[in-house]
């Protein structure tokens, strides 16, 4: 799959996914280009683009917004503590973030499938999730021993200067 426009300017990039079966991401993509097809679209169609009406039309930014925003509406999930309204289509990829992380993923995977450049998709992650934090208060309780080099460094400068 390649993708022609994304913000981060890397036109043309290719992503690579492995099947997972019927119900997947591959599995999706294959499905949604056989649409396309179906319904006479050709290879300038994009993937978000929708045939109705007899005519095709782009999914737009706010389309989605719309989507993202119903389907959280319809999982209640006001009732679980969560705005509806304070969630939007940039969820998708701070819900995504926070997945790969729980999951264990590494940062430079994390930032590869969300096609960051930089590490501003730490700011996804939230840190009162309890499972990020699992286990650290026990491990830095462990006593262990070492030295501190830079306070030996600094004694040595300071001894001698007398």
């Amino acid at each position: 799959m390649k993708i022609s426009n994304q913000k981060n300017g890397r036109t043309g990039q290719t992503l690579h996914h492995v099947t997972t079966g019927d119900k997947g991401a591959v599995a999706a993509l294959a499905r949604r280009v056989h649409h396309i097809l179906l319904d006479r679209g050709n290879d300038q169609q994009i993937i978000c683009d929708v045939f109705q009406e007899s005519a095709w039309s782009s999914v737009q930014s706010q389309d989605i917004f719309k989507a993202v925003r119903a389907a959280a509406k319809a999982l209640k999930l006001q009732n679980r503590g969560i705005n509806p309204d304070m969630i939007g289509a940039h969820s998708l990829r701070a819900g995504g973030a926070m997945a790969l992380k729980i999951m264990g993923y590494s940062d430079s995977t994390i930032r590869k499938f969300g096609r960051w450049t930089s590490d501003t998709w730490m700011m996804y992650i939230h840190s009162q999730i309890s499972k990020l934090y699992e286990g650290v208060a026990q491990k830095i309780s462990t006593p262990i021993e070492y030295h501190n080099i830079v306070f030996i460094e600094a004694s040595k400068e300071t001894i001698s200067q007398y």
